[in-house]
């Protein structure tokens, strides 16, 4: 029983963290936003690279995999962010 209550608390911080990365994609997009906005560019689509939690879970990574996953896909989008961000601030200057 004790396994059970570990694995349901590990699952809601995996949906926490989850749910912070999914506000990190709107940032993301933002910054593209932001980006087209200065060099005055339509807005094109970009490849979708959002995991998508219920194709995840069907098929039961373990948990390390998952929170593993998750810390990769923060890493990609601070660094898009951080890249954007790099990018508008040259154009201002």
């Amino acid at each position: 029983m004790d396994a059970c209550n570990e694995k349901k608390t590990l699952y809601g911080a995996f949906e926490r963290l989850n749910s912070k990365a999914n506000r990190m994609d709107e940032l993301v997009e933002l910054s593209k936003l932001l980006v087209a906005k200065f060099e005055r560019t339509a807005d094109q689509p970009g490849c979708n690279e959002q995991m998508k939690c219920g194709e995840q879970l069907a098929r039961q990574p373990d948990m390390i995999d998952l929170f593993n996953d998750i810390a990769s896909r923060w890493e990609r989008q601070m660094e898009q962010v951080g890249a954007n961000l790099d990018k508008v601030v040259r154009m201002i200057d």
